[in-house]
C-alpha cells in the first residue's frame, strides 16, 4: 500500500462527501486506502457513508473525541508507506496524490510535505510557517483580540511577518519549519522513529502540527512546502470569529508547545 489517506468527520457530513469524491477522482498508478473516522456524528454520516462508499475504511468513534486522538488511532490502523491526514474541508486536485507521493520519493529526508492550498475564492492559504518563539506570541496574543484596533495593529508586525512566511512567494518548493495539518503528507518511517501526534495536548486540537514538526526537525528530518499541486481548503474559521472555547485551547496548547521545547528551540536542535 503506497497511501493512506485519513480524513476526521464531525457533523461535517456533505464537507465530507465532496472531499471523498475529489480522493476518488485522483488519477494515480499509486495503490491508496481511505480511512474515515465518524467522530459520533448525528448529522446522518454514518448512513451516507455506508450507502455511498463502499470501498473506504470506516473507524466510528464511540464518543467525540479530538483532532489529535482520532488521527493517531486512524495512523494505527493504516498500511501506507505514506500517510495522508487530509481535513474533511478539503478536496484534493486530480494530480495531488500522484504528484505528492513522487516528490516525497525524490526528498528521501522529508518526513512532511503540503501542497499549495488554496481558500474556495482561489486565493492563497499561509500554510507554510516559522518556528513561533516566545517574542511570536507576545506579538500575536492580540491576534486573538484583532477585531479591535491594537490587535490589527499588532497582526501587521514584522514578527508576525516572518512567522507567516510573507516575504517567501510560494512559487517554488522549499524547505520549511513546519506546515499546517490541513494536508498533512507523512512518511510512515519517520512517524516510526518520531511517534504520533503528543495527546498531552489539549483537545481538540491545535498545535500538533507545530510540535511534530519540531520533533521531526530535532531528529534530523525535513519538513517541505511544494506549490507542484494544490487543493482547496473550505475553511470555516468557526476558530477565529471571536474570542471562544477554542480561543483558550490554543492559548493553553501555546504554553504547553513553549514550555516542552523552550530548550531545544534556545539550543537550536531543530536548525
Amino acid at each position: 500500500m503506497d497511501i493512506s489517506i485519513i480524513t476526521v468527520g464531525t457533523n461535517e457530513k456533505d464537507f465530507l462527501r465532496a472531499c471523498l469524491n475529489s480522493i476518488l477522482r485522483s488519477r494515480t498508478q499509486f495503490k491508496f486506502e481511505t480511512i474515515v473516522v465518524d467522530n459520533a456524528s448525528t448529522d446522518g454520516t454514518a448512513e451516507m457513508l455506508k450507502n455511498d462508499f463502499h470501498n473506504i475504511i470506516v473507524l466510528p468513534a464511540p464518543r467525540k473525541l479530538g483532532y489529535i486522538q482520532n488521527n493517531n488511532r486512524a495512523i494505527k490502523n493504516a498500511r501506507g508507506r505514506y500517510i495522508m491526514l487530509i481535513n474533511a474541508d478539503v478536496e484534493l486536485g486530480e494530480d495531488t496524490l500522484e504528484t505528492m507521493v513522487r516528490f516525497m520519493d525524490d526528498h528521501p529526508q522529508a518526513a512532511v510535505s503540503i501542497c499549495r492550498l488554496n481558500f474556495d475564492d482561489g486565493s492563497l492559504q499561509l500554510n507554510c510557517r516559522r518556528f513561533p518563539t516566545p517574542l511570536t506570541y507576545f506579538f500575536r496574543l492580540p491576534y486573538f483580540f484583532r477585531w479591535i484596533k491594537i490587535g490589527k495593529k499588532f497582526a501587521m508586525s514584522k514578527t508576525i511577518s516572518d512567522y507567516l512566511m510573507l516575504d517567501y512567494d510560494h512559487k517554488q518548493a522549499r524547505e520549511v519549519d513546519w506546515v499546517v495539518s490541513a494536508v498533512f503528507f507523512m512518511r510512515r518511517s519517520a512517524i516510526d522513529q518520531i511517534g504520533l501526534f503528543d495527546e498531552g495536548l489539549v483537545p481538540p486540537f491545535y498545535l500538533e502540527d507545530v510540535d511534530w514538526c519540531f520533533r521531526a526537525r530535532t531528529k534530523g528530518w525535513k519538513v517541505y512546502y511544494t506549490p507542484d499541486t494544490s487543493a482547496v481548503h473550505f475553511y470555516q474559521r468557526s476558530s477565529v470569529k471571536k474570542f471562544n472555547k477554542l480561543s483558550l485551547v490554543h492559548l493553553c496548547n501555546t504554553l504547553i508547545f513553549l514550555k516542552k521545547h523552550c530548550v531545544s528551540m534556545a539550543l537550536g536542535k531543530h536548525r
